[in-house]
């Protein structure tokens, strides 16, 4: 994802909403419903976040997820119509 445009609904790691409770745009928002809150984030998986969005963005639990099972994972930043345009171009033909 391009740290040019920093849009804060988005994972900084694969482009997909991140369903961060902040950058939802709800001014009365309690930061303690937002999944982040409850969840112990790695060091490494926070690094990986390019420097100009740290702090500025979250990642998603998809990634968080990846990154748990797999510290090395490689994670593919797009779109979500672009994901699955590549999806389906990956799916076997019978």
């Amino acid at each position: 994802m391009s740290t040019e445009a920093i849009d804060p609904k988005f994972c900084p790691l694969c482009g997909n909403s991140n369903a961060c409770v902040l950058a939802s745009g709800d001014s009365d928002a309690d930061v303690q419903r937002c999944w982040c809150f409850h969840e112990h984030i790695p060091a490494d998986a926070l690094e990986r976040v390019p420097t100009s969005a740290r702090d500025e963005v979250c990642i998603c639990v998809r990634c968080l997820q990846q990154l748990r099972k797999c510290p090395d994972a490689v994670i593919l930043s797009g779109t979500p119509l672009r994901l699955a345009r590549m999806n389906a171009l990956l799916k076997p033909r019978n």
